[in-house]
């Protein structure tokens, strides 16, 4: 009876203690929750790179409203160029006109600032691990100059999805993500503070080690009140306002 009964307790308690990654998302989440910005909207320098080299340049328009709305603008916000992140969809706009829609959770979105919007931890931490981290394994780290920790791996070197998280402001600073046999690597730095939480400034992506886009903020608005129908797909291409700019 008492070696049943200890196997129930370990059994039990297995399941009671979050994993080491689910704690750093708790910490995360009880920081910001209920404080982070409820809306962000800013201007960037957008630099395309093949080969490491840079190919072109842009200006786009980005507007955010947590945890799940997010539009992208290419060049002119009358030209009627633009993505439409909404829930679990992406939509296309060329010319004011909807050229595709397809699956698309806007994972970035949800690690810089949605995750902060659900009801509890546990449902972030769930979010996350669905997205391929691995929440049993973290390590300790330095990265561009900070303490961090990393969710995902046990070490730098190993060859899994790694999210990096600062242990001072618990902003996400880098992501690693392998998908067949391609690593994508995104890297976020330069926060400033935007309301209650903080948004990067400069943003880097890589493919196999190699520079494809670099992404640098400016003119950054937090918790301006936005119109939601900006994000509204069924309705956009029809505004008035959105064909002529008025």
């Amino acid at each position: 009876m008492k070696i049943r009964l200890a196997l129930l307790l370990l059994l039990f308690s297995s399941f009671s203690v979050p994993r080491p990654g689910a704690k750093v998302i708790y910490k995360m989440y009880h920081r910001y929750h209920g404080k982070w910005q409820r809306t962000l909207k800013f201007t960037q320098h957008t630099e395309k790179y093949r080969n490491d080299s840079l190919v072109s340049t842009e200006t786009w328009y980005e507007t955010i409203v947590y945890p799940n709305l997010f539009r992208i603008d290419f060049g002119n916000p009358a030209d009627g160029n633009c993505l439409v992140f909404r829930y679990d969809s992406v939509y296309r706009f060329k010319m004011h006109e909807l050229v595709s829609a397809k699956q698309n959770r806007s994972e970035l979105v949800y690690l810089i600032g949605g995750m902060y919007f659900e009801n509890e931890p546990a449902a972030a931490a769930k979010r996350i691990a669905a997205m391929g981290y691995d929440l049993g394994k973290t390590h300790k780290t330095v990265w561009n100059g900070r303490k961090a920790m990393v969710i995902g791996s046990l070490n730098d070197t190993a060859h899994e999805n790694q999210l990096y998280v600062a242990l001072d402001n618990y902003n996400v600073l880098r992501t690693v993500k392998y998908d067949n046999g391609r690593k994508q690597e995104v890297i976020f730095d330069k926060h400033i503070k935007a309301g209650g939480g903080w948004s990067e400034t400069l943003v880097t992506f890589y493919t196999n080690g190699h520079l494809t886009q670099k992404e640098i903020y400016r003119d950054v608005i937090a918790n301006d009140d936005i119109d939601t129908a900006l994000f509204h797909p069924a309705t956009l291409w029809q505004s008035h306002w959105y064909k002529t700019g008025e």
